[in-house]
């Protein structure tokens, strides 16, 4: 059952907070994921700008490690620094994800036919196993993604998802994502994140 839900490591795109997206290490003032306002070496700005702590692209790191939906480690749909990642998880566990990668890019070229071919319009199945995952799902506070139908659990950080078959969605309202005015972060995390 795994691998029907993905381990959301939202941790992307506070874009609006954050304002331009050519940032610099000296201009991130906090990180995107967790919030926390580190000296500004500590933090390391992605591609787009968007900015992360050392602590928070360790655990997306080791996240991708166990989890290959996730490699490679990316935000706004652009690829976190190699040496970021290797900087986090050590050179004996960066060999390790850079085959993921490797074999990772290998299988998106392959499987693009595939993919889709075998989606559906899962919302209004009838079968009693897609009845049934369906419940699973809401049992477990989840969500199903909008484009696949996959179960998606969100454990912190933004609302921004990336299910393993790659739609980008709202975990809030379910739409695509940029399409809606949701917040970011809940507000009920922010206020948590604030009193810690």
């Amino acid at each position: 059952m795994r691998r029907g839900f993905a381990i959301s490591v939202s941790l992307w795109a506070r874009s609006g907070a954050l304002g331009s997206c050519q940032m610099t290490r000296n201009e991130c003032s906090s990180c995107c994921c967790c919030g926390s306002h580190g000296v500004s070496q500590s933090l390391r700005p992605a591609p787009c700008g968007h900015c992360y702590c050392f602590a928070c692209i360790q655990r997306m790191a080791l996240l991708a490690l166990n989890d290959r939906s996730l490699v490679p480690v990316q935000c706004c749909k652009m690829e976190l620094p190699i040496d970021y990642i290797e900087q986090a998880l050590g050179s004996v566990k960066h060999t390790s994800y850079r085959n993921e990668r490797n074999m990772k890019s290998v299988e998106n070229a392959l499987s693009k036919y595939e993919r889709l071919l075998h989606e559906r319009e899962w919302r209004y199945s009838n079968l009693v196993s897609d009845q049934e995952y369906e419940r699973i799902v809401r049992c477990f506070e989840c969500k199903q993604c909008p484009g696949c139908g996959i179960g998606i659990q969100r454990d912190w950080g933004c609302v921004h998802m990336r299910c393993p078959n790659g739609h980008e969605f709202c975990y809030t309202c379910l739409t695509t994502w940029r399409s809606c005015n949701c917040a970011l972060i809940p507000e009920d995390e922010v206020a948590n994140i604030l009193h810690e």
